[in-house]
């Protein structure tokens, strides 16, 4: 904000308010507690997470450190491989009540990165 933006909210009275910060730079600390309704690939989970009393939201979380291959990968190993990793993490977590801790958002739109523990 320039000089002359800050003198006329100055000479107008106006409270000069901080920019709210972008998604990028939000994060949330947690914990936060989910249970696991999906699992979307071998490192993405769909989570209903308790945000407040009586209000969930739902919402992707990637989890933190795993990178798992793909599913539409480029070949057949991949897709198998793919296939293997969701099914461990199926195993491991679907249905079950999770903490999310170190919350922020992903390079991809519309999920979260975190650290993702059995509660």
């Amino acid at each position: 904000m320039g000089p002359k933006v800050r003198f006329l909210a100055a000479a107008l009275g106006v409270a000069l308010m901080a920019v709210p910060a972008t998604p990028a730079d939000d994060s949330l600390a947690g914990p936060v507690a989910a249970q696991v309704v999906a699992v979307i690939d071998g490192d993405t989970l769909a989570v209903r997470a308790r945000i407040w009393l009586g209000q969930d939201i739902a919402v992707h979380v990637r989890i933190d450190g795993i990178d798992a291959p793909e599913l539409r990968g480029r070949c057949a190993a991949e897709r198998a491989a793919a296939q293997a990793a969701r099914m461990a993490l199926s195993r491991r977590t679907l249905g079950q009540p999770v903490q999310l801790t170190g919350i922020r958002w992903d390079k991809y739109g519309g999920r979260v990165v975190d650290i993702v523990s059995k509660r």
